[in-house]
Parts: C-alpha cells; structure tokens; sequence
C-alpha cells in the first residue's frame, strides 16, 4: 500500500493540526504587529492558527518538508 492510498488517520491529523496550530500561532503573532485594533489582532492569530493547522494536518509530512533546505521556501529553487 502506497503513502497516498492509506486510509485517513485522525490521531496522526490531530498530531499535525496542533503543531500546525501552535507554529500558525506564532506567526500570527508576527502579523498581528501591524494591525490596529485587539480585535483584529485576535481574529488574525486565530485565522492564521487555525488555517496553517488544517493545512499542517491535511497535507502532513509534505507540509513540513516544504521548510526543508531544497523545499518551497528556498529562495534559490526559483533561479
């Protein structure tokens, strides 16, 4: 059975979406910087956790490895 065609695992979903969650988290707290109210700065870091932990949980591995050295955000993949 390959990686692709195994059946869905909520507790490896759950493990991705909390890291996920918590590096959203402190990212949000980056973008929150510029906003000018609380509110806005709460709903950021709320949003930005929440999608960067659907995404973390959804995509998994692949989702992490894009932070690697030759991963997505290399800036010298794209040249």
């Amino acid at each position: 059975m390959s990686l692709d065609n195994r059946p869905f695992d909520w507790g490896r979903f759950l493990v991705q979406f909390m890291f996920g969650a918590i590096f959203g988290g402190i990212f949000g707290f980056i973008l929150a910087a510029s906003a000018e109210s609380a509110t806005e700065r709460i709903l950021g870091v709320s949003i930005t956790a929440l999608l960067v932990g659907l995404v973390a949980g959804l995509w998994g591995d692949r989702f992490w490895e894009s932070f690697r050295d030759g991963g997505l955000w290399n800036p010298f993949r794209w040249f």
